[in-house]
């Protein structure tokens, strides 16, 4: 994209932008819904901190098959399908 010289240098970098949103818990992954219902025009991509959802679940690495743990990804997966 190019800057539009009849705009502010602000104007411009706002948008080109990319405003990108970490879910860290479990708590984040379901009110995750209700965050896009409010907001989702303005959110380009939502990604799932796996290791930071795991450690505040006390689980261990990055991922692993743990059935509350596969809940919350199985939550934040069909959240962004619904809101795509």
């Amino acid at each position: 994209m190019a800057v539009d010289p009849t705009r502010t240098l602000w104007e411009n970098q706002n948008d080109q932008a990319a405003v990108i949103i970490q879910i860290e818990n479990e708590e984040g992954a379901r009110n995750l819904d209700a965050i896009l219902t409010a907001v989702g025009d303005q959110i380009d991509a939502v990604w799932l901190g796996s290791l930071d959802t795991r450690v505040s679940m006390g689980l261990d690495g990055f991922s692993g098959p743990e059935p509350r743990f596969l809940e919350v990804v199985d939550l934040y997966r069909e959240t962004l399908k619904k809101h795509d």
